[in-house]
């Protein structure tokens, strides 16, 4: 069973964003907790516990993670607001697969806004061209 590295002080790796992790599972890879605990060697609990924050990930299942969703080393620990101005970039420049996910982020806004990774008020300058982005898109 994984083990939380919380507490550990020689651990000095950025905690993973639960979120982006919950992301990638279900709408990139489309995997259950149960698939992804089977390929990471672990309980679906600890995915579980993963995805809500309560635990954090050992190194080795850290840069397993990665490997398996295909990420660079290091993603898993980007705040939400840094993913999305990423994703506004490369929809920009025609990404495709950014489009989708903002458009996800769109049709679950209230959702975002309730974990407070999404700003209640569209008052900042990325919000504003993620909304026209979306409009120009759609």
């Amino acid at each position: 069973m994984e083990n939380s590295a919380q507490g550990n002080t020689q651990d000095t790796q950025p905690d993973i964003n639960p979120y982006f992790l919950r992301y990638l599972r279900e709408k990139v890879v489309q995997v259950t907790q149960e698939e992804l605990a089977s390929e990471m060697n672990v309980d679906a609990e600890t995915v579980k516990h993963w995805e809500t924050g309560r635990r954090q990930p050992s190194q080795k299942h850290l840069l397993a993670l990665e490997r398996y969703f295909g990420i660079k080393a290091g993603s898993l620990a980007l705040e939400m607001q840094q993913i999305l101005v990423q994703d506004f970039n490369a929809a920009y420049f025609g990404d495709t697969d950014a489009r989708e996910r903002l458009e996800w982020v769109d049709r679950n806004r209230k959702l975002g806004q309730a974990l407070r990774i999404i700003p209640v008020p569209s008052t900042t300058r990325t919000a504003e061209l993620l909304a026209a982005l979306l409009e120009d898109i759609s």
